[in-house]
């Protein structure tokens, strides 16, 4: 448990930022469960962009937690979006070839139905990329559910959640609340700088072979919307 100094008041942005921080920790936790079974390709999905909505929102709130506790939160949480981010990459990829393969065997079902004599071909590319990826798949699913259990023997989530919950406790047992009247202005500067992250790189959109800088700017886009989203 993360002990709080109950003689130290919250500041206003502490307080708003366990409010918003606390939903987003359950939207990231409730889909382990999901992800380890993979039974769902929506469960990894959510819990993909759940992470990265908390690593988000995270850092907008740093000051309010102990350094070392926030270096730790930062860093498992990260760990565990690369082993998601893979694993959800090739069940998109996996999805978007089972529609491909499906359209051909119907138009060939069509065909064999009008031409008693077309000829099938053993195999094909679509098939056996498709078989690759899922074999793939099964092996990122080792690496996803090794991941998750690193990141529950780490009680990182528990010890988020008690914190989280003992300076919202803690803030409702304040007589004296702190003014909320600060949040505005540091929310638009915050916002005003992932804004000029983003547009920094406009001379990129054009040039389709700055590939790293579109995914640049497919990043600086996400961390402004989910900057908007925290201080909608």
């Amino acid at each position: 448990m993360v002990a709080i100094n109950e003689q130290e008041p919250l500041k206003a942005e502490c307080i708003f930022g366990v409010q918003r921080l606390l939903p987003l920790l359950d939207a990231f936790s409730k889909e382990i469960g999901g992800v380890k079974t993979a039974q769902d390709i929506e469960h990894i999905h959510r819990m993909r962009v759940a992470s990265r909505r908390l690593r988000a929102a995270l850092p907008l709130f740093a000051s309010c937690f102990p350094e070392k506790k926030y270096q730790q939160w930062m860093e498992e949480i990260r760990k565990v979006t690369r082993a998601l981010g893979e694993a959800s990459d090739t069940d998109v990829q996996i999805s978007f070839l089972i529609k491909i393969v499906k359209k051909r065997d119907a138009r060939k079902h069509a065909d064999d139905s009008d031409n008693a004599l077309s000829i099938r071909l053993p195999g094909d590319m679509e098939t056996i990329l498709l078989s690759q990826l899922q074999k793939k798949r099964i092996k990122l699913q080792i690496a996803v559910v090794s991941s998750l259990d690193k990141l529950e023997n780490s009680r990182v989530i528990d010890e988020m959640r008690i914190f989280f919950h003992n300076q919202e406790t803690q803030a409702k047992n304040t007589r004296k609340k702190p003014s909320p009247y600060g949040i505005a202005p540091v929310a638009a500067s915050r916002i005003a700088r992932r804004l000029t992250k983003l547009l920094s790189y406009e001379t990129w959109v054009h040039n389709p072979d700055a590939i790293a800088e579109h995914h640049a700017i497919r990043i600086a886009a996400k961390k402004l919307r989910y900057t908007l989203e925290v201080y909608g």
